[in-house]
């Protein structure tokens, strides 16, 4: 017997194109255009390391060396790196997937806007919006999914339309990072020495132009869920400033329009929301500027091709992927087509 799913009738794709249009504003945003792509190019490539070993600073007189292997771990000397190996060689196979979530969150956090929204959804999420700063960094996960730049090829994967006629299609799909949930996750073992570095930098680099600055302690990851993703994720320190804490309190609405219809709606803000302004920016970006754009990988596929399955016949790791991206487009304007 065929399970094929019933594909979308015609007035609900055709929902589904105009929702990809909505763009959404908010009053405390930074106007694009402040750091032109050459600039964030040159703020990626300038992007200083630490050693993986002894945590120590990368300067612009004396640049690390990666790992001949993987290239995604740095190393201040021979030393250190001797000293890694006996716990890096087991690393070192999913290393690759782990540079590919590197220059992700990179550029992602080397947008100010951007980097502000992030921040704000951490904030949110986390209740302490209304708290004084944190002595201490807060540890937590980003997970984030590659889908495709156009909704229409987001729902060819999920089934929900029919695949094109063309005969050989190509394989390699341009995708987006979509950011899906922030969880309560802490640091991943072997990279506990994060939070002594952050401790240490709340110490003695509080910002000049923001002298009450916390610290987070990020995982940041890209599909696949629970331990075995948190082993390739990409730990990072993240600051908090008073402004950022300052616009979570105030919380203003976003402001969302579709500009296929000039139809507009106030959003309140909150973690959720905060999210779906970085994801609709992201998917906007149509020329990316952002630097966001990044290959989609047969995994990244399956994981959308998942959404769309019972998940009765799914694995413990893909139920758990099939329930963030349930709750995704469910918090999203743009997939409402595709859940009614």
């Amino acid at each position: 017997m065929s399970t094929r799913r019933r594909t979308l009738p015609n007035f609900r794709r055709r929902q589904l194109e105009v929702a990809a249009t909505l763009k959404m504003s908010h009053p405390s945003e930074i106007p694009p255009g402040s750091r032109s792509t050459k600039d964030l190019k040159k703020i990626v490539k300038d992007t200083r390391h630490c050693c993986v070993r002894c945590n120590m600073r990368e300067s612009a007189a004396r640049l690390y060396k990666t790992c001949g292997k993987c290239h995604s771990v740095y190393y201040c000397s021979q030393e250190c790196q001797k000293l890694d190996w006996p716990s890096h060689k087991e690393k070192c196979p999913e290393s690759e997937r782990k540079k590919r979530v590197e220059k992700v969150f990179a550029a992602l956090m080397c947008n100010e806007n951007l980097s502000r929204f992030l921040q704000l959804a951490m904030v949110l999420h986390l209740g302490i919006q209304n708290s004084p700063l944190p002595a201490k960094p807060f540890t937590v996960s980003i997970k984030t999914d590659v889908e495709p730049e156009h909704i229409m090829e987001f729902a060819r994967l999920r089934g929900d339309i029919e695949p094109s006629g063309a005969t050989n299609p190509p394989r390699k799909i341009r995708g987006i990072p979509q950011i899906g949930k922030i969880l309560n996750i802490g640091v991943p073992e072997g990279e506990l020495d994060v939070i002594a570095l952050a401790n240490s930098t709340m110490e003695v680099e509080r910002y000049p132009e923001h002298p009450e600055t916390t610290f987070g302690c990020v995982a940041y990851s890209i599909g696949g869920v629970g331990v075995q993703s948190l082993k390739t994720a990409f730990m990072s320190i993240v600051p908090i400033t008073a402004e950022v804490m300052r616009i979570a309190r105030e919380a203003q609405p976003f402001v969302q329009e579709i500009s296929a219809t000039g139809e507009t709606r106030l959003k309140p803000m909150s973690s959720d929301s905060c999210i779906e302004y970085i994801n609709t920016t992201i998917r906007l970006d149509n020329e990316n500027r952002l630097l966001l754009r990044t290959p989609m990988t047969e995994f990244d596929e399956t994981i959308i091709r998942n959404s769309a399955a019972n998940p009765r016949t799914l694995s413990d790791d893909e139920r758990r992927n099939w329930t963030f991206m349930q709750s995704r487009m469910k918090n999203e304007r743009v997939y409402e087509a595709l859940l009614r």
